[in-house]
């Protein structure tokens, strides 16, 4: 079942191809310019930098995993007896086949390549169309490289845990940390091995990030504080302001960070309604009971029901 991950590679591919030829040469028939080009090619070449930092960080568990589980014939053999290699199935009642990793991760894939904003302002950053297309297509080749690394990983992982499962023993609480609990016991002996691939987790979040931080700041600086607001702005002085939105939304996101750490967990009553009941959640207790199953959408939850109050004590308390 984990090998059918490698479909997604393959939908990444044709859609990156299809952009390519396609989309790209529109895009730069518009001719395009911004001064927030400079920031961006500054992004890419700290994307560049990250990217060798993830491949070095999963190189180094997928050696080390094989070392540890006697050599890849061993680790496909544990991983086949489990039925996890299957390469191909077109069952529609299956979650994960050919149909929503191909067909699907191809248009979910073409949406991020062929209309998103920073992938655009990427293209718009290269000097020749010729150089836009062989840049996405190197991208699409990373791109499929990282999935099917991935992929060898899931593998490596699952034959590791063959007999013994973490989760099922409650030795880590979320299926999520199955990962970095492997990581933890294989490579813990070997130093700076860990912080390499704490290097790689945060590169793969940090170069997503820096080119949605970018992006953002430039759709407050236009459409925001330029087309609302109605001011006018030199470029220099657009470049200037682009750093105060980056600035914001960074400060935003560390402090909400800090704040989910310091702070613990709090049960539903403990809770003040005021904080976190919108006014049409009250009010909706003076509707028929018939309305208000509607409005629910058949959704029964215990918590929920928790935080509602009467509208005498919402505003009262």
């Amino acid at each position: 079942m984990i090998t059918f991950y490698f479909m997604l590679a393959i939908s990444w591919g044709i859609a990156a191809i299809v952009t390519g030829f396609v989309f790209v040469p529109k895009f730069r028939e518009m001719q395009f310019t911004s001064a927030y080009e400079g920031g961006l090619k500054a992004i890419i070449w700290t994307d560049v930098i990250q990217a060798v930092v993830m491949f070095i960080g999963l190189f180094a568990v997928i050696i080390q995993g094989l070392v540890t589980l006697g050599g890849w014939k061993r680790t496909f053999a544990r991983a086949s007896r489990g039925g996890r290699i299957e390469l191909d199935s077109f069952d529609p009642r299956t979650r994960h086949t050919i149909w929503s990793l191909l067909i699907g991760g191809f248009f979910n894939s073409f949406a991020t390549f062929a209309f998103n904003q920073a992938q655009i302002q990427r293209y718009m950053c290269i000097h020749s169309t010729r150089g836009a297309k062989q840049a996405l297509l190197i991208n699409a080749v990373g791109s499929g490289i990282l999935i099917l690394l991935s992929v060898f990983i899931g593998i490596i992982v699952y034959a590791y845990y063959a007999d013994c499962d973490p989760y099922t023993a409650k030795q880590i609480q979320e299926i999520d940390q199955i990962l970095p609990y492997f990581v933890m016991e294989v490579l813990s002996d070997k130093k700076g091995l860990p912080g390499v691939f704490l290097a790689c987790v945060f590169s793969g979040s940090l170069s997503t990030i820096s080119s949605g931080l970018n992006s953002l700041a430039a759709v407050i600086i236009e459409d925001f504080y330029k087309g609302l607001m109605g001011r006018k702005l030199t470029d220099q002085r657009q470049v200037s302001y682009i750093w105060y939105s980056a600035i914001a939304v960074s400060t935003v996101v560390l402090v909400g960070i800090i704040v989910s750490y310091l702070t613990r967990s709090l049960e539903s009553e403990e809770i003040d309604p005021k904080l976190i009941i919108p006014i049409s959640d009250v009010c909706y207790c003076l509707l028929p009971k018939q309305w208000r199953k509607r409005r629910e959408c058949g959704i029964e939850d215990e918590a929920y029901r928790k935080k509602q109050v009467p509208l005498f004590e919402y505003f009262h308390s």
